[in-house]
């Protein structure tokens, strides 16, 4: 029984404290709450067995005797009392009834229990009947989950590839925008109403059969959430929130903070899509009419569902929130976050109750115990008496400080003396390092010693490890080796961790490796790391870097460019859009989409004439982010290029250019020969809301045999406050198809 309660006492305090963290977490991005919620279901399901082997145990909850609860119950004396024979030990008699309670020898006398045979079977306890329920439920949530996987297998035995150029051209375009090079299936099945993504060791995209329908702009935004899931392998946490939930099935706690987990997973997997630059508004009405489509969903346990109705009002809102922070979380916040959720959860787990030794002690008067109890250090603090353990405590901090520092200097070769004057200025925090960045000093130490090692791979793995630590107090150290190191591999990946850090005490350094080291790999990292720390004091040789000799050095001046939001770049970044590459020109025209300077415009409508398509089509979308009226006139003019994808850009630039009227080459786009123009058209016409584009959206859907292009002209016309809309609606309630009336009633409310 008491391991029950000590489990159930601690798990609700593990839980308290991550709900706690989450309430004033607000000004965090998804992923970083995505990280504290599962560091935070990994301390529960660790933490009964954290309790059991800590190697010391903390007693801070009332001391209670060894003995069973039975042995210490007074009996009462026997019936055979009733003639007053019994006497107490002062000679007084007891009455039939009376309490008797047995000597202190007898309290520590092991309890019989009755042998088979003599007493009958021996009685099930109450703690065997809570680990049986216990057990009973754990099955029940483990074979829920066991289901999902079969049915998951059954899905993909089924599923067909998706096939076909679109399909094929939307991956790749997802996987280049999220940087994913992971192999993942993509099928199509009509068993599932809601794209899933699932695998680990072979992960796979699930869509339903009424994805071949949608438009190119949708379709490209799911895959993007799908693969954003696989770029994150948020399958792993989903897995193991099922088997914290099996463990804790009882705790309602636990379920909720998983069904929290998953909603911040699908939180961060919306903030990478937005990142890419879809529109919000698009991308949440694309949300918005899947889910609506596809009605209540039950998805096996195995997958991650694109959306859950329950769940749905609150990534919308967060998806139309413009100043929501939406960056990843980096090597420095999964450590602290992990070191915030241990810093209780290691304590916790000690957290016992003290034992009071069976054994009485005998205390002269004036004597006093060697060591002091906590409940003594408290009160002898609030009395303002010395705590003489604390100074013992400080005295062998001393020692093990003056251990580290002999061992340090006495090592294969010697640490670079700003370095070790750093490492002093960091260790009068009081260890509050370690805590923070989850790297252990001696860790540190001894990989600084290691960027000496006379073995370039010794040298190499050390700065990628220190880069990964993303611990400021390696930045002195990792600087040398970029300046001095004579292996080019060795230089590069300091400047990678550099770039990791991201201390603008770097910026120097990696500006004079971006203009002077002969290697062009040490340039592109140190171009990237600048791109990373967004210092504004790197605008300059960023700008030169950009009329690099290499390529690669080229095009990652440009990208670190285009991460900072400052005018100043905009010029040193247009003469990239006329480099002899096709990939700088491409990133060219990226980095000036994310720049909100009026300057942009002008170069980024020469570059929608470029002889490549990729170059156009970035150009065009750079003007849709732009949202620049003077991009009209080009925008429309791409309405004519012979290249479908360039056509379906265009129409979704024009549409965030907020023109307050559908222009004419837009609703004359609805009869274009690629049925994807065609869907991008008549999104573009609701978003519009003009009169103007009513005819033409209900000849479409009175005349036109394709039914999904039916039913987004009426998404439209929902949107158009216009009488005559409202009175086309009306005879749609007597269609044929119940879609259609279905439809035609809700655009009708909508009007009112």
């Amino acid at each position: 029984m008491s391991f029950w309660l000590d489990a159930l006492v601690k798990g609700t305090a593990l839980l308290i404290v991550i709900f706690g963290l989450a309430a004033v977490s607000g000004r965090w991005s998804a992923a970083t709450r995505h990280l504290l919620w599962c560091f935070g279901l990994v301390g529960l399901l660790i933490l009964p067995a954290l309790s059991s082997v800590t190697p010391w145990h903390l007693p801070v909850l009332p001391p209670v005797e060894g003995a069973a609860i039975g042995e210490i119950l007074p009996t009462t004396a026997p019936e055979a009392a009733r003639d007053r024979t019994a006497t107490g030990a002062e000679g007084s008699v007891l009455e039939a009834g009376d309490p008797v309670f047995p000597p202190a020898s007898a309290l520590r006398a092991p309890i019989a229990t009755p042998e088979a045979g003599e007493g009958g079977d021996l009685p099930l306890g109450f703690g065997d009947v809570l680990l049986a329920i216990w057990v009973a439920g754990a099955i029940l949530i483990l074979a829920r989950l066991v289901a999902g996987l079969v049915t998951l297998r059954r899905y993909t035995v089924r599923a067909c590839p998706a096939s076909g150029e679109r399909w094929e051209e939307a991956c790749e375009w997802a996987r280049s925008r999220l940087l994913l090079d992971a192999p993942v299936r993509l099928l199509v099945t009509g068993e599932v109403a809601m794209p899933l993504a699932a695998g680990v060791l072979r992960p796979t995209v699930l869509m339903p059969e009424e994805a071949e329908g949608w438009p190119e702009a949708r379709r490209r935004a799911v895959l993007l959430h799908e693969l954003a899931h696989v770029k994150r392998r948020d399958i792993v946490p989903h897995l193991m929130a099922w088997v914290v939930c099996a463990v804790w099935w009882f705790h309602p706690l636990a379920w909720s903070a998983a069904r929290r987990m998953r909603s911040e997973s699908e939180k961060a997997c919306d903030d990478l899509v937005l990142k890419v630059g879809t529109r919000a508004s698009r991308y949440a009405d694309d949300l918005l009419d899947i889910v609506t489509r596809a009605g209540a969903v039950r998805a096996p346990a195995a997958v991650v569902p694109l959306a859950q109705r329950s769940e749905f009002e609150g990534r919308i809102l967060a998806i139309l929130e413009p100043d929501r922070r939406r960056q990843a979380a980096s090597v420095t916040h999964a450590a602290l976050v992990a070191l915030a959720v241990a810093l209780f959860a290691v304590p916790l787990a000690a957290v016992a109750p003290g034992v009071v030794d069976s054994k009485p002690a005998s205390i002269e008067p004036g004597d006093r115990a060697e060591e002091k109890s906590l409940g003594e250090k408290i009160a002898a603090t609030f009395r303002g008496e010395p705590d003489l353990d604390k100074d013992k405590d400080a005295d062998k901090d001393k020692d093990i400080d003056y251990e580290i520092e002999e061992s340090s200097a006495s090592g294969p070769s010697s640490v670079p003396e700003i370095v070790i004057s750093g490492l002093e200025s960091w260790g009068d925090l009081g260890g509050q390092t370690e805590q923070r960045f989850g790297g252990d000093s001696r860790a540190v130490v001894a990989l600084i010693t290691a960027l000496s090692d006379d073995d370039p791979n010794v040298r190499l793995s050390a700065a990628e490890t220190l880069g990964k630590f993303g611990d400021p107090r390696a930045v002195q150290a990792l600087i040398q080796a970029l300046r001095q190191d004579p292996d080019p591999k060795v230089r590069a990946m300091a400047a990678w961790a550099l770039g990791e850090i991201e201390d603008p005490a770097a910026v120097s350094a990696l500006s004079t490796a971006l203009r002077e080291d002969d290697d062009p790999v040490v340039r592109v990292h140190a171009a990237e790391a600048l791109g990373n720390i967004e210092d504004a004091l790197a605008i300059g040789v960023l700008g030169d870097a950009v009329k690099d000799t290499e390529v690669q050095v080229r095009r990652a001046a440009v990208e670190a460019l285009g991460n900072m939001d400052d005018a100043r770049v905009v010029p040193l970044i247009v003469p990239s859009l006329r480099d002899d590459d096709v990939q700088v020109r491409r990133s060219a025209a990226d980095a000036l989409g994310n720049n909100e300077s009026a300057a942009a415009v002008e170069p980024l409508i020469a570059a929608t004439r470029d002889p490549d398509i990729e170059v156009r089509i970035s150009a065009i979308q750079a003007l849709g982010n732009q949202g620049d009226a003077r991009a009209e006139a080009v925008l429309l003019d791409a309405l004519a290029d012979e290249r479908a994808d360039v056509r379906r850009e265009a129409i979704d630039a024009i549409g965030n250019l907020d023109l307050g009227r559908a222009p004419r080459q837009v609703i004359d786009a609805v009869r274009d020969p690629d049925r994807e123009v065609r869907y991008e058209a008549v999104d573009a016409l609701g978003n519009f809301e003009d009169p103007a584009a009513v005819p033409v959206l209900l000849e479409i859907v009175r005349g036109s045999t394709d039914r999904e292009l039916q039913y987004e002209a009426l998404d439209a016309l929902s949107n158009i406050s216009s009488p005559a809309a409202y009175d086309a609606l009306i005879p749609l309630l007597q269609h044929e198809d119940p879609k259609v009336r279905q439809l035609a009633a809700e655009a009708i409310g909508n009007m009112q």
